[in-house]
């Protein structure tokens, strides 16, 4: 509602343009402009008046005066959106007359004489101002507030009157705002407005806090004075026209705007006098070449010849073969006419030419989408596919054909048919949405699918996918809907071309156990001597089977392994007994199988503690059973609050539930652990020995309260019918060292990260530790000199930069600076700084918040890892043509680059060294061009900010860019800018051809191939399966599960909170910057050929 109601402001409300100025001696003339109301003209309609004139109307009447009308079509947008109580408010207030104002300039963002634009700042983001006195209050775009996420203060819905006389409701406001106008900082109060163009207009409540002002309208200045300081703010000039981009002109259009276009051109009859008489000469001279050519053209000096590059073939472009039946066949005599000698032009030559021309110019073709008729779609399902055809005025634009799988085939025949419909507007949704296309199919019921009731969910489902759409179902008989039946019906169904079956890894250590295991050994001797006796078991390839089922020693430790594998991990899933036992006797066996599975089972902790009995209770609720031996079963309590005697105001009871004996220990309160345990020892097990069960209390027949620590978030009170036995298998714990006081010694097992604190004037190295003994959750940060004093062998050292490998990592800052020590030095410490100012070690703590927000900024910024090469290179691949960075700020994308290059130091490196036994510190990027277009010289400034933030801080990460699916623009500023590179980044960038699948195949496999590479024009797709760029992928699920861990982890630091992570951004290296500035260059030639005007004034990176 509030778009439409913007929509319908920008087209009544916006002003006319500057009028046209006219000669000095011509008298203008101005007509008075004169609006009428609906009640008005009610009133002069019941009293017979003329709505233009004063006089009675009567058939025929005409206005004495001349007069200049204007019909203006204005829709009743007065009160829309408000409640009763607002429009009773509007009413009172316009009653009153003390209804705020604002001037349609302010509204539609239209500069006058009388205003001045202002480029300002909330929260450091860059806002246009509108300086306007015809405005009585200052207001906000809507917009924008909500985007800057200002405080809303509650407040009382109230109108404001616009200059044309219509009323607008103000529902928000915003108090204590700060604006920032060229260093003029102040704080005022905002009202929302659904403003257009224009994000904030400072009205009359803002110029009375200014006392007198000095305002030059034709330099726009301002000079005002506020607390004894000058100031002089300078307005922006106006702009004579507006430049619209093609995406917003077919916004407007859609919304039902009307455009003309007016062109200047030369009268075609004016006459043109006579060349000169030199010229006049040559051209009669060279008469015959202006003349219908008669025959071949003469033989030449010198012929006309290509040249081509070295080591490339001969051009041999044939587009038209492959459109012709038989061309091969019909143009065979006008090849022989090539060869050496043979030309001889005849009448079966020219026959030949003859067939050939006509079979070019009758080919059918395609024919090409016209959006001014309707499109009409024919589809038609069968019983192993679905067709479709895509045509306007009985020409086919475009064909579909897909076969079924197999659970789509068991589909009605009804299900079917829509299947094909849903899936040619699914694919063809360009063509046919925003306007109305007729489908055709063989199945009538469908023709009733609008008019019919939804009752299932399939329809609903069908219907929803529809929505958006106006079409029109038409029944057309199969014999009549031919084309798309043929494409529906495949000649050649699908065949298996290969079976998939899981394979074990340990098929070699059964092997081993084969040889040396002595019952294995045993049973491979029964199995050669009589067969049959062993009738179940066989030997085959040095492994023994039974009943096709591997054999596994009883003693092996594979049993272990194998019973973890299948009820532990996720392919078990700590499924039940039985179906361990099923799943795991399909392909092993062993004796007494059953009954392992069981213990084991039984045993898992995992299920213990999540799996509820799922056995009906036998019997009634017993008590405790009666004890057998004296003090084996005993029972412990305190009786607290006693006045005191000798020093004890406790005293410790403990009872033997056999004889009932009881020995009274007296206690000090309050009263540890280790003292009641020392007592214990002292008076009850020097004397009678350690009991086997101690019962602290029984709160009822069966139920009883258990002495947990005060910390313990468990409830004390546990009831005997909920006990189960714990059972488990034999476990050896290493219980943690403890001090003489009790105190567990605690030994540093890891360091997980590290940061700088600053304390006082100077930065202090913390390490986030991870002790032993203890979970990860408990990891705390430690200072590393107090750690490297009191754990002398943990040597703590910052690999954050170097990640252990430091001689590695100065060699790649040596090639950065060409062998250069001093300079390699310096950007070494330059780097240091940039990380300890910026916090850089904290920055995989640091997540973008919310996950839709970061949703957002990974699909303006496609970036992804597809694998490993065939080396262990991790693979990087970077969208660079459709990446948009229109999600978020600039700091944001800063903050995503620098914390997959954190993520990919730190992580996948450090990975992919151990996995492939050698250091790898470098990776490999492929760089996808589809959909590069002019709008990138946008991109270009935020570009050089994030490849300086590589240069000077990841030195040569990167061994190979590989460009692919390059456009024509690319090449062409490729030219340009390659000769400004250094040789040695020269040899690092290779363009491919096409998607550079065969290129890229030889230095990894299929597997790791990015998605848009896998297929000739696939391009930067988002809705493959395998797309690297997709936040489903495992690579961006894997990095976000990361950094919130780091984040959990190094809560202590900060806590989480929405807004980026914000960096200082280096100076460009001064190659970079000619760089860059070449690119804007040829863009601007590029955009100037094609009619395009591409202006960087507006460009801004850190929001100056």
């Amino acid at each position: 509602m509030r778009d439409e109601r913007i929509s319908r402001q920008r087209r009544t409300t916006r002003p006319f343009g500057p009028p046209t100025m006219s000669p000095a001696n011509r008298q203008v003339t101005t007509f008075p402009v004169k609006k009428i109301s609906w009640d008005e003209m009610q009133r002069r309609r019941e009293k017979g008046l003329c709505f233009y004139c004063d006089e009675r109307f009567v058939p025929g009447h005409k206005c004495r005066s001349s007069q200049l009308l204007l019909i203006e079509n204005i829709q009743n947008v007065e009160g829309e959106g408000l409640s009763e109580e607002d429009t009773e408010l509007i009413n009172d207030d316009i009653k009153t007359g003390e209804i705020p104002e604002i001037s349609l300039h302010a509204l539609s963002g239209w500069n006058t004489p009388r205003t001045m634009c202002i480029v300002g700042h909330i929260h450091k983001q860059p806002i246009s101002v509108l300086i306007d006195s015809g405005s009585t209050h200052n207001f906000i775009n809507d917009k924008v507030a909500e985007n800057l996420h200002l405080p809303i203060t509650p407040a009382t819905a109230f109108p404001v009157m616009v200059a044309n006389g219509d009323r607008l409701a103000c529902k928000e406001k915003y108090d204590h705002i700060d604006i920032n106008i060229q260093g003029f900082i102040f704080s005022t109060t905002l009202y929302s407005l659904p403003l257009t163009r224009i994000d904030v207009v400072l009205g009359v409540q803002w110029l009375e806090q200014l006392r007198p002002v000095l305002c030059d309208w034709k330099r726009l200045t301002m000079e005002f004075s506020v607390r004894d300081c000058g100031y002089i703010l300078k307005g922006q000039p106006a702009s004579s026209s507006q430049t619209v981009s093609l995406h917003m002109l077919e916004r407007v259009v859609r919304k039902g705007a009307e455009f003309f276009a007016l062109q200047v051109k030369n009268d075609v009859n004016v006459p043109t006098s006579d060349p000169p008489a030199d010229v006049k000469t040559i051209l009669q001279e060279i008469a015959a070449v202006f003349g219908e050519p008669k025959g071949l053209l003469p033989a030449r000096e010198f012929d006309h010849r290509i040249p081509l590059k070295g080591d490339t073939s001969p051009v041999n472009v044939r587009p038209y073969r492959k459109f012709v039946k038989n061309y091969g066949i019909i143009a065979a005599p006008l090849t022989a006419l090539l060869k050496k000698g043979q030309f001889a032009w005849n009448s079966q030559v020219e026959e030949a030419f003859n067939s050939l021309k006509q079979a070019m110019t009758t080919t059918t073709v395609l024919a090409l989408p016209n959006f001014l008729e309707p499109f009409v779609l024919g589809t038609d399902a069968s019983d192993k596919g679905i067709g479709a055809v895509l045509s306007q005025q009985g020409r086919p634009l475009a064909f579909l054909s897909k076969s079924l799988s197999p659970t789509k085939q068991s589909w009605s025949t009804y299900a079917k048919e829509m299947l094909a419909i849903l899936e040619a507007i699914r694919i063809w949704h360009p063509y046919l949405l925003g306007q109305r296309f007729q489908t055709q199919t063989d199945q009538k019921s469908l023709k009733y699918l609008l008019e019919q009731r939804v009752g299932t969910p399939e329809q609903q489902k069908w219907v929803t996918k529809l929505l958006g759409y106006e079409y029109d179902i038409a029944y057309k008989p199969g014999k009549e809907n031919s084309a798309a039946d043929s494409l529906s019906r495949h000649p050649n169904p699908p065949t298996m071309l290969a079976i998939s079956s899981p394979q074990f890894m340990i098929l070699h250590e059964l092997k081993e156990a084969n040889r040396t295991d002595p019952f294995l050994q045993d049973l491979h001797t029964r199995v050669k001597k009589n067969p049959a006796k062993v009738p179940e078991f066989y030997s085959k390839d040095g492994l023994l089977y039974h009943r096709n089922r591997l054999v596994i020693s009883p003693n092996s430790p594979l049993k272990s392994t194998l019973l973890a594998e299948f009820h532990d991990s996720k392919f078990g899933g700590h499924s039940s007994i039985l179906g361990t036992f099923k799943r795991l006797s399909q392909s092993f066996y062993w004796p007494s199988m059953k009954n392992d599975i069981k213990s084991y089972v039984a045993a898992c902790d995992m299920c213990q503690r999540n799996k509820h009995e799922t056995q009906s209770p036998a019997g009634l609720l017993q008590p405790l059973p009666i004890p057998t031996q004296v003090w084996e079963d005993i029972s412990l309590d305190f009786i607290d609050g006693l006045p005191p005697s000798f020093g004890h105001n406790s005293i410790m009871v403990v009872v033997d539930r056999l004889t009932k004996y009881a020995h009274f220990i007296p206690l000090t309160h309050p009263y540890t652990a280790k003292k009641v345990a020392e007592v214990f020892v002292e008076g009850i097990a020097r004397l009678r020995a350690m009991p086997r069960s101690i019962i602290i209390e029984k709160v009822g027949p069966v139920a009883y309260r258990l002495d947990f620590p005060a910390n313990s978030k468990l409830h004390p009170v546990f009831h005997v019918p909920n006990w189960a036995n714990k059972c488990s298998l034999p476990q050896h714990h290493n219980m943690p060292p403890v001090c003489e006081d009790g105190i567990v010694k605690v030994e540093p097992n890891a360091i997980l990260n590290y940061r700088w604190v600053k304390k006082g004037s100077k930065y202090v190295t913390e390490a986030l530790v991870q002790w032993k003994s203890l979970p990860l959750e408990d990891a705390t940060g430690e200072d590393v000199d107090q750690l490297a004093n009191n754990f002398p062998n943990l040597n703590p050292e910052d690999k954050n930069v170097h990640q252990g490998y430091p001689t590695e990592t100065l060699v790649l800052f040596l090639k950065a600076r060409e062998g250069n020590v001093s300079k390699a030095h310096k950007m070494l410490v330059d780097c240091l700084n940039w990380r300890i100012q910026n916090e850089i070690d904290n920055i995989l703590a640091k997540p973008i918040i919310p996950s839709d927000f970061y949703r957002a900024v990974r699909d303006s910024q496609l970036v992804g890892m597809s694998g490993y090469s065939k080396e262990g290179i991790p693979i990087i691949v970077i969208g660079v043509g459709l990446s948009t960075f229109d999600k978020a700020s600039i700091h944001y994308y800063v903050q995503s680059h620098i914390q997959m290059n954190e993520y990919r130091d730190r992580v996948i490196l450090p990975s992919a060294t151990k996995k492939y036994g050698r250091h790898i510190g470098t990776c490999v990027k492929i760089l996808d061009m589809t959909g590069l277009k002019l709008s990138a010289l946008n991109h270009i400034k935020l570009l050089t900010v994030v490849s300086t933030i590589d240069d000077l801080n990841y030195p040569e990460k990167t061994d190979t860019y590989y460009i692919v699916n390059a456009p024509y623009i690319f090449s062409a500023c490729w030219k340009v800018v390659k000769p400004l590179l250094q040789e040695r980044s020269r040899q690092k960038v290779q363009v491919l051809p096409g998607c550079g699948r065969d290129d890229l195949l030889k230095i990894m496999d299929y597997a790791s191939l990015p998605h848009f590479c896998k297929r000739e024009g696939s391009g930067s797709s988002q809705h493959s399966t395998d797309d690297c760029f997709s936040l489903d992928h495992a690579f961006h699920w894997q990095l976000y599960n990361y950094i919130k861990q780091q984040a959990v982890l190094m809560g202590s630091i900060s806590p989480i909170k929405q807004g980026s992570f914000h960096v200082d951004f280096p100076e460009p290296d001064p190659e970079e910057t000619k760089i860059a500035e070449t690119i804007e260059t040829e863009f601007q030639r590029l955009g100037d050929q094609n009619g395009l005007s591409n202006s960087l004034n507006d460009l801004k990176i850190d929001g100056d």
